[in-house]
């Protein structure tokens, strides 16, 4: 970036020296026609003065209009410069010179030498439409395609950037008043659950851990009236109601990792019917969906990899970033490798005994053959064990390859626990007195039209 931006000072030196040496060029090739003529410059040189002069007039204008092109290459290749810089900002922010695509800059081309042997770095040209490439993405970098989608025809993904910015640079005098109660309540978390030195990974799982434990569902018209009322799918009805839908969890869990210098994108699968988040840590990019997890924690849905998320669903890959990595994933970072394939089948009743969420195996590439072995065994149970207990538990099985090797999880989803919506609404059944009540209103009312109405409770 600096050498880059250093381009306009070195303007003027490198012209002076094209100038130069092409000064030189055109002096030699003069001589050179003068000794090749066998002009004698004693005997001609009253004769062949006003012809010689033409001649080293004509050249000197083609010098000129040689070094006006030269001055005109230059000049493009700054104005080239000033276009890209926003780009090249981009690409800076963003570490796309680091990681993997460093090998192909590791050179500036603008370090190379110009000369009449080598010219400009033969990446010169590689480099340039590599930016031009960014151009074109651009538009990803500012939320493009991320922000206000509709999903399932009645909730809105909105921007939060400006909340972030606020808490950010400490200047809330832009926002609502509505704007500021959501900032309030935000920092309010923030300051409960975010300790001094931690990592972007701990602030992330700190996050999800109040989201999941605090947060309830809106289940549409299981609740009847949802506790968030219109604002089911933005902070403000997350925050103050602790209710939501997907699009509410979504973005304000990326407004939390806004407020913390940390990047995330709300993303939608492709028939916009769902949402969850994109978080960057350490530099990889890792799938976390709150909304899936919301009431039982677990992790189950907890940074991973987009062939984790692609089991489950699809979306536009083109508009979002690769998330690749399992390293910040809890079930990776739990897996065993098991001794005996022929073992886990125990080890699962073990797990389902004492509830856990999950259980996770990683099996070398070597161990290839036994994997496909062990998950085709574990779907086949567990395919069996949702049938059975399909009113209280299901399970899934997530398979994902990583750089050490290939993930299997076993994920268990418990239904008896009473933190979820449904046990709520449960909680607060009618009594038997009020159902006849409302049911000897309607008959008074309605008889004639429905005939002898009975009251049910669904």
């Amino acid at each position: 970036m600096e050498e880059m931006n250093n381009l306009s000072s070195r303007d003027e030196e490198l012209e002076g020296k094209i100038k130069s040496e092409k000064e030189k060029v055109w002096s030699r090739i003069i001589e050179d026609v003068d000794t090749k003529a066998g002009i004698n410059k004693e005997k001609t040189k009253g004769s062949s003065d006003a012809g010689k002069k033409v001649m080293i007039g004509i050249l000197i204008a083609a010098l000129a209009a040689n070094t006006a092109l030269s001055v005109t290459c230059i000049k493009k290749l700054n104005d080239n410069n000033k276009n890209t810089d926003k780009v090249v900002k981009i690409l800076d922010e963003k570490e796309i010179y680091g990681g993997k695509e460093a090998e192909k800059y590791k050179k500036n081309p603008f370090d190379e030498k110009l000369s009449e042997e080598n010219g400009v770095s033969d990446n010169t040209s590689e480099f340039f439409d590599d930016m031009d490439d960014a151009l074109d993405a651009a538009d990803k970098d500012t939320g493009e395609g991320e922000n206000d989608i509709r999903i399932a025809d009645n909730y809105v993904i909105r921007s939060t950037r400006k909340i972030s910015d606020a808490y950010k640079s400490g200047d809330r005098s832009s926002l609502s008043d509505r704007e500021k109660e959501v900032l309030d309540m935000a920092e309010k978390v923030i300051k409960e659950v975010i300790k001094p030195n931690m990592t972007d990974y701990e602030k992330e799982k700190a996050i999800y851990d109040w989201m999941t434990t605090n947060l309830a569902q809106d289940h549409g018209n299981l609740t009847v009236i949802p506790s968030s009322m219109s604002d089911a799918d933005n902070p403000y009805g997350v925050l103050k109601y602790h209710n939501a839908v997907c699009v509410g969890y979504a973005t304000t869990f990326r407004l939390f990792m806004h407020m913390l210098d940390i990047e995330c994108k709300v993303v939608h699968n492709s028939e916009c019917y769902h949402s969850w988040d994109l978080v960057r840590i350490d530099g990889d990019w890792y799938h976390t969906d709150i909304y899936s997890d919301v009431g039982r924690g677990g992790y189950q849905n907890f940074n991973l990899s987009d062939d984790m998320m692609g089991l489950s669903q699809n979306w536009d890959r083109e508009l979002f970033p690769t998330a690749d990595s399992l390293k910040y994933n809890v079930m990776y970072q739990q897996a065993v490798k098991p001794q005996n394939i022929y073992d886990i089948p125990k080890e699962i009743r073990k797990a389902m005994d004492e509830k856990k969420s999950s259980l996770s195996y990683i099996f070398s590439e070597d161990k290839e053959k036994e994997c496909i072995k062990a998950v085709k065994m574990i779907t086949e149970l567990t395919s069996r064990l949702n049938e059975s207990y399909a009113d209280e538990l299901f399970i899934n099985v997530n398979v994902a390859r990583s750089a050490e090797g290939i993930l299997v999880a076993v994920c268990f989803s418990w239904y008896d626990d009473d933190t979820t919506a449904a046990k709520v609404v449960d909680k607060d059944a009618l009594s038997e007195e009020d159902k006849q009540k409302m049911e000897d209103a309607i008959n008074d009312a309605f008889s004639d039209i429905i005939g002898d109405y009975t009251f049910y409770d669904n």
